[in-house]
């Protein structure tokens, strides 16, 4: 903001001396005050959504869900007509920790074809014909690369929740497994 009001204030010196319009230059201070009202706004919004997020989190997977275990309930049809359910989930995580070894298990029960690869390359201006040849040749060619290697949490979420329903001996902490309970409500 200081920055700015010195700017603002030393185009308003050269308004003074001819070169700038004072129209303009009040124009402009308009505008820079409009933008950071919209910016200051923005992000009063975001942090309000953030804040409504975590308590619809906490209510649909935590107080409803701990309230229909309490009950001994798992789905429930309200005077409105309108069902609510809880529909049990899983999530799991490979940490970095943790990601040899489920790469390894992965690989082991033959799902490997989970596993994404990501290889990633700078190439240096003018080197056109080397990139041309990379993906047939890129060691040979000696370009410094990257090998990444994970599984989309999507599909680990997938897998995880495949392997439980069919009731493989799946080692769930070595996968960081947490189960999931989400509110429905049809």
């Amino acid at each position: 903001m200081e920055n700015q009001a010195t700017l603002l204030n030393e185009m308003a010196g050269d308004a003074k001396k001819g070169q700038i319009s004072t129209d303009k230059l009040d124009e402009l201070a308009r505008l820079v005050h409009e933008f950071h009202e919209i910016e200051k706004a923005i992000e009063e919004e975001e942090e309000y959504l953030k804040s409504m997020k975590e308590k619809y989190d906490a209510i649909g997977m935590g107080k409803i869900p701990d309230l229909f275990d309490s009950l001994g309930l798992s789905q429930l049809k309200l005077k409105t007509g309108e069902t609510v359910e809880i529909k049990r989930d899983f999530g799991a995580t490979i940490t970095a920790e943790k990601q040899e070894a489920c790469f390894k298990w992965l690989k082991e029960h033959g799902h490997d074809g989970i596993i994404k690869h990501d290889v990633v390359t700078t190439i240096k201006k003018g080197e056109t014909e080397e990139y041309q040849k990379l993906l047939g040749a890129l060691n040979q060619l000696g370009i410094t690369y990257t090998d990444k290697s994970y599984v989309h949490p999507m599909t680990l979420k997938s897998f995880v929740k495949e392997q439980i329903n069919a009731g493989t001996d799946f080692p769930q902490e070595q996968f960081s497994v947490f189960p999931i309970r989400k509110t429905k409500i049809k």
